[in-house]
């Protein structure tokens, strides 16, 4: 499991490098941080592009920050 992490972790990076704000892999999940304007366009591609081939979205959370 952890090698298919890793490679599609090597994925992920090479194909949104610098719309990834982390990418981490704990207990064997991956985790994938991007802005929320580039949300659409990330999980659009992740969904249609033949290297990833995603179909089903499992999980989104946010974190905000309080205005000052």
């Amino acid at each position: 499991m952890a090698t298919d992490l890793n490679l599609l972790s090597t994925a992920l990076q090479d194909a949104f490098g610098g719309q990834v704000l982390s990418l981490e892999n704990r207990l064997d999940e991956l985790t994938l941080m991007v802005r929320a304007r580039d949300m659409q366009a990330v999980l659009t591609r992740l969904r249609d592009d033949e290297k990833f081939c995603f179909e089903q979205l499992i999980d989104v959370c946010e974190i905000g920050r309080a205005h000052v």
